[in-house]
C-alpha cells in the first residue's frame, strides 16, 4: 500500500513540474562535488546539465503518444449512444441496446435512466414473447425487469410498468410467476404506502383477500389517516365474504374522507347486501345526487328500492335507466333475481332473458333465470340453463343451484353428487369453501351460499324454497352416514325419517328413494319396509307434480342422463300415462316391502310381496325384471327351485343384454334342479361366457385354422354344432336372425330395456347395440329356428337356432312388415317407457324459455325447396318456402310445433317421428334461412326406425320468426322457430 501512494505522490510531483523536480537534485550534486573537489571542472558540470537537460526530454517524449492508445474516449457522448439505443423499434434489439450502453458507459450519469428504460423495454419484449409463444424466454424477461429495475423505483416506471407484471402474468395463467413478482416488487416498496397499494389491488383481482387484506392493514402501520387503505382493507374482506367487517372498514374510509364517491359507493352496497336498504338508499341518493351519469349509483339506487320494498317507484326508475341503457348487465340480473326471489316469475324470465343477451358470461344471470322458472314449473329449462352456465365458471353455489333445480324435479340421487362436490356435513352443519377459497360453515345450505350472493350481487333475499332446501340437507346428511363405514342403524333411520317426513306431493318419491338406498346399503331394512308401508297413501299426492315421470324413472334414466350430460347434452323426460306411472309406483312399493322383509330373513311374505309387484309392474320394464329376479331368490331359498328357475329365466331373457353372473346363478340352479345343463340353451339362450379360447381351438379347429377362431364365430363353420358360443356383439348376428329381430317398427318400446338397463357392456354402435337388445329379449342368439319366429311369446324365440347358411337372404329385406304385428303386440304395454331413455339433446348454450306448445298449424302448403338436406345440414335458397311432393300420405309428428332460441348459439332438439313403418331417413329437415337457423339431425332413437332427434339451432344474432320443414316423399310437417 505504501508503494503505491509513493507511486501516486511521485507522479503529481512530477505533472506539477519536471523544472522543480531537476533543480533539487542538481544542488546536492553540487554540494557534493564541493567537497570532493575544491575546484569543480566546468566542463562536468557542462556535461552533466546536458544529461539531465536529455534526460528531461526522453521521459516527457513517450507520454506525448498516450491519447493515441485510447483513441474512443474523447470521442464518447453517452446522450447520444443512449438515445440510438432508445431509438430502436424492436424490443428485442432495444434490450440489446440498452444491455450494450450499460457495459460500455459503467459510469456515465444517465445510467439510472438507462436501466429505467431497460425494464421497460424487457417487459414489451416479455409480452412480444408470450404473445409469440415463447413462454420460457417471456418468464426470464418479466423477472429480470422487476429484479434489474432501477431502485427506489421510479414513480412513472412503477405506475406504468412494474406494477403491472404480476397482473399481466397472473392473466396469461403464469400464478406461480405472477405471485413471485409481486412478492419482490412488494419488498422493495415496503416503505411506500401508495405502491404497497397497487400490490395489494392486484391480490384483490386475483381474489386473494388474504394477502390483500395483509397488505392493507400494513400500510395503515404506515399512515392510519390513509383513507385509500381503508378502501382497500373494505375491499379484501369483502373478497372473503366477511361483509360486516368489509362495511366498518369502508365506514372509517369515508370518515377520513367524506367527499370519497369510491367510499360512499361501496358502504351504500355493503349496507344494502346486509339487508339496510333504507341506509343503502340514502348514501345511493347522495351519490346520484351529484353526480346523475354515475351508472352504479343509478344501478345501485333502483335495486335499493326494490329491496325496501318501494316497487312501483322502482320499476319507474328502472324502465328509464334502461331506456339510456338497456345493456346494463347488473341492473337487468339484480332485478332478475329480485323478482324471481319475490315470486314474479314472468318479470324475472324475461329480465334475466336480457341480461344473458346482454352478456352470456355473467353467471348469476343464468342463476335468476334459473330460479324464476323453477318458480313457474320448468324446471328441466331450468336445468339446463345451469348446466350452460357451467362453461363460464362454477363456485359453491352454482353448484347448489343445479342440485337444487334436480331436487325439485325428484332426481335425488344426481342432486346428491352434485351437492357433494362442494359441500360437506360437519356435526350438523354444512360446510363448504366460498369462492373455492374460504372454508365456512353454517346450520342450513341457503345461510351458507348468501355468502356468496351477498357479495357478489348484493342480493339480501335469496331466491330457494326453503322447504326444499331443508330436505336437501338432510338428503346430504343421510346420505353422509350411508356412506360410513358400517353406518348405524338407529341413526341411518332417524336420517331417512327425517328425509321422507312430510306433507308435501313429494313424499311418496322421498319414501321410496330412502327406502331403496337403506336397502341396498342392507341398513335397517325395518325402516325401509315402514317407509314402503307409509307411501302407500301419497301415491296419488306424487302423482299429481307437473311431471310425475322424473321422479318415477329417476333410477332408470340416471345412467343415460348422467352419459349425456357429460357429452353436452340432455335428456329429456317425457310423458308417460298416468296410468303407468300408477303401476309403477305400487308396484314399486310392493317390491321395497318384498325387498325388506327378504333382508330380514322372511322369505314367505316377501315372496307374496314380490308376486304382487311383479303383476302389477309394466311387463318387461326393468322394474319387472328386477323384481322378478328378487322373486326367484326368495323362492329358491325356500326351496322352490322350479319356481324360481321360472322366475329367474324370465327376467334373465327380457334383459336387453346378457349378464354373465346372472347366466351362472340360473345355470348353478338348473344343475341343482335338472341334474345337468341340456334344454337350459332353450330355456335362456347360450352362455355369455364362451368356452377357453384353447378348448375352442382344439373343438373347432382340428387342422390349422387358428386364425378363424380368433374372431367373433363365424357364419357357416364346418360345424353347425358349434352354435353354443354366441357372442352378444357378434356383428353378424343381427342381420341373420330372423326378420322379427331388427323389428325397426315406428314403435319406441324397443328402447325401454336399453334405457332402463344402461350399463350395456359392449361398445357398438347404437343400432347395433339396440338389435342385440331385441336378440336377448326375444331368445339366444343363434338358435331361433324360422319356423317360430312369428310367435309372441319369448319363451318360443328361446328355441335352437337353425345354422346361418340364409345370412344374405336375411340380411336383404329390411324388417318386415308381417313381423311387425307381433313385436306391436308385445310391445304395446310399455310404449310411454321407451322415449325417456333415447332422447338425448346436445346443448352447447342455455336454452331460452320454450313458449307453450300450439296446436298442429299443418295446413298450409310450403313451396319447393331448392335442396334438400343430406345429413341434417340445409341447403336452400333463402326466401323460397318449402314444400315437398307427397306421394302416399303419412303422418310426420314433433314432440313440439313452437320453439323459443336465443340468437348467436341458442339451440333446442326435438323428436321427429314418421309413421307407416317409414325409416327416419327418409325425413328431410328444411330451414327457412338457413343462414340464420341451423337444423341437423343427431341421432335416430335407438331401436326404432321411425323416430330420430332433430337439433335446431340460432346461428347468427338475427332475431325473428323462422320456418322449419321436415319433409318426406309421402308427406310433411312445418314447425314455428322464434329467436329472441
Amino acid at each position: 500500500m505504501r508503494t503505491v501512494l509513493l507511486l501516486i505522490a511521485v507522479t503529481l510531483f512530477a505533472v506539477a513540474g519536471a523544472g522543480q523536480q531537476t533543480k533539487k537534485p542538481e544542488t546536492k550534486k553540487k554540494a557534493a562535488a564541493a567537497k570532493k573537489s575544491p575546484t569543480p571542472s566546468k566542463t562536468k558540470t557542462a556535461s552533466t546539465n546536458k544529461s539531465a537537460a536529455k534526460k528531461n526530454s526522453v521521459s516527457a517524449r513517450p507520454k506525448s503518444p498516450q491519447p493515441k492508445t485510447s483513441p474512443a474516449a474523447p470521442k464518447r457522448d453517452d446522450k447520444a449512444d443512449l438515445e440510438n439505443a432508445l431509438a430502436q423499434q424492436d424490443a428485442d434489439e432495444k434490450v440489446m441496446a440498452l444491455t450494450k450502453f450499460l457495459a460500455d458507459h459503467p459510469k456515465a450519469e444517465l445510467r439510472e435512466r438507462a436501466l429505467e428504460s431497460l425494464s421497460a423495454a424487457r417487459v414489451a419484449a416479455g409480452e412480444a414473447k408470450f404473445n409469440a409463444g415463447d413462454r420460457v424466454t417471456g418468464l426470464i424477461l418479466f423477472k429480470k425487469a422487476v429484479d434489474e429495475a432501477p431502485f427506489p423505483y421510479p414513480e412513472k416506471l412503477y405506475n406504468e410498468v412494474l406494477s403491472k407484471v404480476p397482473q399481466s402474468l397472473y392473466f396469461r395463467g403464469e400464478l406461480p410467476a405472477a405471485f413471485e413478482a409481486a412478492a419482490a416488487i412488494e419488498k422493495n416498496v415496503a416503505a411506500n404506502a401508495s405502491q404497497l397499494l397497487t400490490i395489494a389491488n392486484f391480490y384483490l383481482a386475483a381474489e386473494n383477500g388474504d394477502e390483500a387484506k395483509r397488505i392493507a392493514e400494513s400500510v395503515i402501520k404506515l399512515d392510519d389517516k390513509s383513507a385509500a387503505a381503508y378502501q382497500t382493507l373494505g375491499m379484501a374482506n369483502r373478497v372473503n365474504f366477511d361483509l360486516e367487517a368489509s362495511a366498518s372498514a369502508f365506514a372509517k374510509a369515508l370518515e377520513l374522507d367524506p367527499d370519497s364517491a369510491s367510499a360512499k359507493r361501496s358502504l351504500a352496497e355493503m349496507n344494502r347486501a346486509l339487508g339496510k336498504p333504507e341506509e343503502a338508499l340514502l348514501l345511493f341518493s347522495e351519490l346520484t345526487a351529484k353526480d346523475a351519469e354515475d351508472i352504479q349509483s343509478q344501478t345501485g339506487r333502483i335495486l335499493s328500492l326494490f329491496d325496501a320494498g318501494k316497487r312501483t317507484e322502482a320499476e319507474t326508475e328502472l324502465t328509464r335507466a334502461l331506456e339510456s341503457n338497456p345493456w346494463n348487465v347488473i341492473l337487468l340480473a339484480g332485478a332478475a333475481y329480485w323478482y324471481a326471489a319475490n315470486g314474479d316469475a314472468a318479470k324475472g324470465i324475461d329480465f334475466a332473458g336480457k341480461a344473458i343477451a346482454a352478456e352470456p358470461r355473467y353467471i348469476w344471470s343464468h342463476i335468476a333465470l334459473a330460479r324464476a322458472l323453477s318458480k313457474d314449473g320448468r324446471l328441466a329449462d331450468a336445468e339446463q340453463v345451469l348446466l350452460g352456465a357451467r362453461k363460464y365458471g362454477n363456485f359453491p353455489t352454482l353448484e347448489y343451484e343445479i342440485a337444487s333445480v334436480r331436487f325439485a324435479s325428484g332426481f335425488f340421487q344426481e342432486a346428491v353428487e352434485e351437492l357433494q362436490k362442494s359441500f360437506t356435513i360437519k356435526e350438523g352443519s354444512v360446510a363448504t369453501k366460498l369462492g373455492r377459497r374460504i372454508g365456512r360453515s353454517a346450520a342450513s345450505l341457503p345461510e351458507l351460499v348468501a355468502f356468496e350472493r351477498q357479495a357478489s350481487i348484493l342480493q339480501p333475499k335469496g331466491a330457494e324454497d326453503m322447504a326444499n332446501a331443508e330436505k336437501l340437507k338432510a338428503l346430504l346428511e343421510f346420505h353422509w352416514a350411508l356412506a360410513q363405514a358400517g353406518p348405524e342403524e338407529t341413526k341411518a333411520a332417524a336420517l331417512a325419517d327425517a328425509f321422507a317426513s312430510g306433507t308435501d306431493k313429494m313424499r311418496y318419491h322421498r319414501s321410496i328413494y330412502a327406502a331403496k338406498e337403506l336397502l341396498e346399503k342392507r341398513v335397517a331394512p325395518g325402516k325401509a319396509f315402514e317407509l314402503s308401508r307409509a307411501a302407500i297413501a301419497s301415491v296419488d299426492d306424487g302423482l299429481s307434480i307437473p311431471v310425475p315421470a322424473a321422479p318415477i324413472m329417476a333410477s332408470e334414466l340416471y345412467a343415460n342422463r348422467t352419459a349425456a350430460i357429460a357429452a353436452d347434452r340432455y335428456v329429456l323426460v317425457p310423458e308417460v300415462p298416468k296410468q303407468t306411472l300408477m303401476s309403477i309406483a305400487r308396484g314399486r312399493i310392493e317390491q321395497i316391502a318384498g325387498w325388506s322383509l327378504s333382508i330380514q330373513g322372511n322369505n314367505a311374505d316377501a315372496i307374496i310381496r314380490f308376486r304382487r309387484a311383479v303383476s302389477v309392474l309394466p311387463e318387461k320394464s326393468a322394474w319387472w325384471r328386477s323384481t322378478l329376479w328378487q322373486l326367484g331368490a326368495a323362492l329358491e331359498a325356500e326351496g322352490k327351485g322350479k319356481e324360481a328357475l321360472d322366475a329367474y329365466a324370465k327376467s334373465y331373457t327380457a334383459e336387453p343384454t346378457v349378464d354373465a353372473a346372472k347366466y351362472a346363478a340360473i345355470e348353478t340352479l338348473y344343475r341343482k334342479v335338472n341334474g345337468g345343463t341340456d334344454g337350459l340353451e332353450d330355456l335362456i339362450g347360450a352362455n355369455p361366457v364362451p368356452p377357453p379360447a384353447k378348448e375352442t381351438t382344439v373343438t373347432t379347429v382340428n387342422a390349422s385354422e387358428t386364425k378363424t377362431d380368433t374372431q367373433p364365430p363365424p357364419v357357416v363353420e364346418e360345424k353347425p354344432v358349434e352354435k353354443k358360443e354366441p357372442l352378444p356383439d357378434r356383428p353378424v348376428l343381427p342381420k341373420t336372425e330372423t326378420p322379427s329381430i331388427p323389428e325397426k317398427t315406428p314403435e319406441k318400446k324397443e328402447t325401454l330395456p336399453a334405457v332402463n338397463d344402461t350399463h350395456i357392456a359392449k361398445s357398438e354402435p347404437p343400432v347395433r347395440t339396440d338389435e342385440k337388445v331385441v336378440v336377448k329379449e326375444r331368445g339366444p342368439e343363434k338358435k331361433e329356428p324360422p319356423s317360430d319366429k312369428n310367435k309372441p311369446p319369448e319363451v318360443k324365440t328361446d328355441a335352437p337356432p337353425q345354422p346361418i347358411e340364409k345370412e344374405p337372404e336375411k340380411k336383404e329385406p329390411p324388417p318386415e312388415t308381417t313381423e311387425k304385428p307381433a313385436l306391436t303386440k308385445k310391445l304395446d304395454a310399455q310404449k310411454p317407457l321407451f322415449d325417456p331413455v333415447v332422447i338425448e339433446v346436445k346443448r352447447s348454450t342455455p336454452p331460452k324459455p320454450k313458449s307453450d306448445i300450439k296446436t298442429e298449424s299443418g295446413d298450409e302448403k310450403p313451396k319447393p325447396a331448392t335442396n334438400e338436406n343430406v345429413g341434417g345440414r340445409p341447403r336452400v335458397v333463402e326466401g323460397k318456402e318449402i314444400v315437398a311432393e307427397p306421394s302416399e300420405p303419412c303422418a310426420i309428428s314433433v314432440s313440439e310445433e313452437n320453439i323459443s332460441l336465443t340468437a348467436g348459439g341458442g339451440s333446442e332438439g326435438i323428436l321427429v317421428g314418421i309413421d307407416r313403418g317409414m325409416d327416419i331417413a327418409a325425413v328431410k329437415s328444411i330451414s327457412s334461412s338457413p343462414r340464420d337457423v341451423e337444423v341437423v339431425r343427431e341421432t335416430e332413437v335407438t331401436g326404432v326406425t321411425g323416430r330420430g332427434l332433430f337439433v335446431i339451432k340460432s346461428l347468427t344474432n338475427k332475431t325473428g320468426v323462422y320456418q322449419v320443414a321436415f319433409l318426406a316423399p309421402c308427406g310433411k310437417k312445418n314447425i314455428t322457430v322464434s329467436v329472441r
